[in-house]
């Protein structure tokens, strides 16, 4: 089990990372609607 500062730090981690993430999958959502054609995946 973890103890509590290391299971605030790594909540804290993910926590950052989805954020970090949502931004970018965001920001991408943007650019791929402005070059529809060009990046398809």
């Amino acid at each position: 089990m973890l103890g509590p500062v290391e299971f605030r730090q790594t909540c804290c981690y993910y926590h950052d990372v989805v954020k970090e993430a949502g931004v970018a999958l965001r920001i991408k959502n943007k650019q791929s609607k402005k070059t529809n054609e060009i990046s398809v995946e």
